[in-house]
Parts: structure tokens; sequence; C-alpha cells
């Protein structure tokens, strides 16, 4: 395979790794929420806050770049919910 592509994905490779531990940084911070939320009663989805983090992430860019960025963060926020919700469901 040519050098140039392998020398390309081992940039991709190291994006990824750093993306992986924002994500698990995200998630320790989403469980901290999730205890709060569930001492006041709150639901896990919060509307209003998904679609403040959806504009203002995608603020600025193209609509192509903009479109991907708002179908990646929309499954970060599933996952988000989710993760919330086995907490929810491990203690009782």
């Amino acid at each position: 395979m040519c050098f140039e592509i392998e020398k390309l994905r081992r940039k991709i490779d190291s994006i990824d790794d750093q993306v992986r531990t924002l994500l698990e940084q995200r998630m320790a911070i989403i469980m901290d929420i999730a205890i709060i939320k569930e001492q006041d009663n709150l639901p896990i989805l919060d509307s209003d806050r998904e679609h403040e983090i959806i504009s203002r992430i995608t603020m600025g860019q193209n609509n192509g770049m903009a479109e991907f960025t708002e179908s990646v963060f929309t499954a970060v926020l599933a996952a988000s919910r989710s993760y919330q919700a086995r907490k929810s469901d491990s203690e009782q």
C-alpha cells in the first residue's frame, strides 16, 4: 500500500485515540450529571440542552460539515443518555 496512505492512517489513529480519551472524560462527567439528575428527579433527556449543544457545535460550519458534525454529536448525545440510563438502572 502507498506510504502516504499509511502515514495518513497513523495520523487518523492518533486522532481516534484522542477522541476516545475525550469521550471517556465526557462520560465520566455524564455520570456526575446522572447522579444529580437522579437526586433531583430530573429526566435523563433534556431536549433543550441537546439542541443548544448541536447549535453551538455546528455554528459557523459550512453545510456539509455542519450536517456531519450534527450526525456525530447526535450519536454522542444518544450514547450519553444510554450511559446515564445504565447508571440509573444498575442502582435499582
